[in-house]
Formats: C-alpha cells, structure tokens, sequence
C-alpha cells in the first residue's frame, strides 16, 4: 500500500509487505504524487499464481495496478473552508447574491424563515476578504458567525 495525505503538511506511508524492497509501495507511491493526488490510499493485493515476476515484473505489476484503480475512482477536489452562518434580512439577500455568492466554494445553503440564514463556505485564504465583503454591502446589517472550518 501507498498513502499520501495531509494537503499541505504532507505525510507519506507506504509499505511493501514482503515483497522485495522497492517493489510494491514505492511504484504505488510515484503514481500518487505523479497524479499530484493527496488525501489518498491506493491498496493493492496480489494473489501468487506460480510465476515468478522478478523485480522488473513487480513493479509493473503494482504500478499497472495504481493506475487502473486511478481511472476507475472518482477524484474530488477539496478545499480547506472556513464555514459561516449569516443571517440577514430578505433586502439583503440579492445583495448578498450579487456579491458574495461568488467567493463561496460550493453553493450556500439557505433557510427562510423570519430572516434568511445562510450557510457558506468560503475558502480559508477568503475569509477575511468575504467578512468584508459582506459587511460592507449590507451596511453591516448581517450578522456572521464563523461556526467550523472543513474541506468542501
């Protein structure tokens, strides 16, 4: 097995599991960061069917592997998010619309109620600029609550 993960602290595990050294995690491994893939395992079993591969052998054998299960995953891109509830009045809200819903990473969810309650995502390096944003184009008339961080 091979696993990257930790975005931009990035943490590498691999083993070859009795295989000859070199053989079976490092393959799986250059395909990871080949791919620039992250928050990513790639498991591969290979059953011993009498013949024996040699090192050259192997290594094609779990790259091939790394491969096909690469073109048959889904890949998602994720980002780190700060998460925000705001809650504004309904004048607001095509102001809102109009200039923050564009900054948001995925779109927000929004309940309406005796006001609108926004939930968005905004990407980290963002946050700061999008709290601005809002404040100045309802007249600071929303109120924002930062409630979580998380990839979206």
């Amino acid at each position: 097995y091979a696993a990257v993960y930790g975005g931009t602290n990035r943490t590498e595990k691999s083993s070859d599991n009795g295989e000859p050294s070199g053989t079976a995690a490092k393959p799986i491994l250059s395909v990871i960061k080949g791919r620039e893939l992250t928050d990513t395992m790639i498991v591969v079993v290979r059953y011993f069917g009498g013949t024996l591969l040699g090192t050259g052998g192997l290594v094609h054998a779990y790259t091939q592997s790394a491969c096909d299960s690469i073109e048959c995953a889904s890949i998602v891109k994720k980002s780190a998010c700060a998460i925000f509830r705001i809650t504004l009045s309904y004048a607001n809200l095509n102001t809102f619309n109009a200039k923050c819903r564009g900054m948001c990473a995925i779109p927000p969810e929004i309940t309406y109620e005796a006001a609108v309650t926004v939930t968005a995502a905004v990407p980290v390096g963002m946050a700061e600029e999008f709290s601005q944003l809002l404040a100045d184009s309802t007249e600071r008339r929303a109120h924002m609550e930062r409630i979580g961080d998380g990839y979206r």
